[in-house]
């Protein structure tokens, strides 16, 4: 993201501004509002790129929460005893889903470095539920 920052203002100040400094074509005012339109342009970008990301996250916790449902139901055609554990594990997968759904809403809401920060603890939150269910779904097919 950074990078990409750097070569938008690069190319701003190598292709727009510095030949139109040179010609002096243009007053300090016209400068100044190309300035803020490819600042607007940039953050626009970023915001877009920012909403795929968390579209993508939502995407894959959401099949997963899925996978987690269907293992619950799978747990109510065992035995008393095998449903009592799945149960349980059933309740501490959807403990941490909730956890993540709460961390996605103020991904939503965040940017700049916090919104690096937290995005970067929700994948390893969702990696996590994700081998969490692997393994009571491997404990279930026993």
């Amino acid at each position: 993201m950074i990078a990409l920052m750097k070569l938008v203002l690069f190319v701003f100040f190598t292709d727009i501004l510095a030949p139109r400094l040179a010609l002096a074509t243009e007053s300090g005012e016209e400068v100044k509002e190309k300035a803020k339109e490819t600042i607007m342009a940039v953050k626009k970008y970023s915001k877009e790129q920012k909403d795929v990301v968390v579209e993508d996250l939502e995407s894959s916790f959401n099949a997963l929460k899925e996978k987690i449902n269907d293992l619950g139901e799978k747990a109510r055609q065992t035995s008393a005893e095998t449903q009592s554990q799945i149960a349980k594990k059933v309740d501490h997968l959807k403990s941490e889903q909730s956890e993540i759904d709460q961390k996605i809403s103020k991904l939503k809401k965040t940017s700049g470095k916090a919104w690096n920060h937290l995005h970067e603890g929700l994948v390893s939150a969702v990696k996590k539920l994700e081998k969490s269910y692997k393994d009571a779904k491997e404990e279930i097919s026993k």
